[in-house]
């Protein structure tokens, strides 16, 4: 049998890993982390037939503020808000979109 040849891997220049660097850097800014809930949502996207994860996350996002708005007639400028800490504790607010841009 002849054996194939083995390459050895390209070095990579200075200023290509650096770019690489920058990019995975920027990457990482839009990671959520779901932790145990990863199974649920698999489930629901391949359930609603969504291409992607941002179509699934706009379509919860849509229907939060939907939902909200028809219980409570509140406008999407102002939705109320429950946010869990890292360390379980909660805090309540109202989230104000126009302060987001």
């Amino acid at each position: 049998m002849a054996e194939s040849a083995i390459r050895p891997k390209r070095r990579r220049s200075d200023e290509h890993m650096a770019k690489k660097r920058v990019q995975e850097k920027e990457r990482g800014k839009s990671r959520i982390y779901i932790g145990e809930a990863i199974q649920r949502w698999r489930e629901l996207r391949q359930q609603k037939g969504f291409q992607s994860d941002a179509q699934l996350a706009l379509f919860l996002l849509d229907s939060y503020e939907e939902y909200i708005h028809a219980i409570h007639g509140w406008d999407q400028e102002t939705l109320p808000t429950t946010i869990i800490g890292l360390d379980g504790k909660t805090t309540e607010g109202v989230f104000h979109s126009s302060a987001m841009m």
